[in-house]
C-alpha cells in the first residue's frame, strides 16, 4: 500500500503534466475521510488540487467523501472503520485525522489493510 501511495503522490505532484497513456478498466476509487468543516480551507484546497491534477492527467476517478467536523472524533472513527470494512471498493484512501493522537489506531488499521487496491490486482 505504501508503494501505491508513493506512486499516486509522484503522479499528482509532478510539475509538468504528462497525460496518462495507459488504460483503466474502471475509474480509480478514492475514499476521503477528513474534517471538512475545519476552520481552515486546507482540505478543500487539497481536494481541488488533487482533482484538477487528475483531470489534467486524463485519469478517470471517483471520490467518496466522508466528512466530519473537527471535533467529531467518533464520527471520523466510524468512517475509518467503514472504509476499512469496504476496502475492496477503494484503490486509495486519503485520511485527514481530526486529531492525530486520537485517530492513531485508525491510521494503523488502514495502513495495515491489504484490501485497498485489491480490485485492481
Amino acid at each position: 500500500m505504501y508503494r501505491q501511495i508513493c506512486a499516486l503522490w509522484k503522479v499528482l505532484s509532478q510539475q509538468a503534466v504528462v497525460p496518462y497513456a495507459g488504460t483503466l478498466d474502471n475509474p480509480i476509487q478514492i475514499a476521503m475521510v477528513y474534517p471538512s468543516a475545519d476552520t481552515s480551507d486546507f482540505w478543500a484546497r487539497n481536494y481541488l488540487a488533487m482533482t484538477k491534477r487528475l483531470d489534467q492527467l486524463g485519469i478517470e476517478y471517483e471520490t467518496t467523501e466522508f466528512a466530519s467536523r473537527q471535533v467529531e472524533h467518533s464520527l471520523q472513527s466510524t468512517y475509518a472503520n467503514q472504509v476499512v470494512q469496504d476496502a475492496d471498493l477503494y484503490d486509495y484512501v486519503i485520511f485527514g485525522p481530526s486529531e492525530l493522537q486520537i485517530q492513531a489506531d485508525n491510521i494503523d488499521k488502514m495502513a495495515g489493510s491489504d484490501g485497498f487496491g485489491a480490485a485492481r490486482g
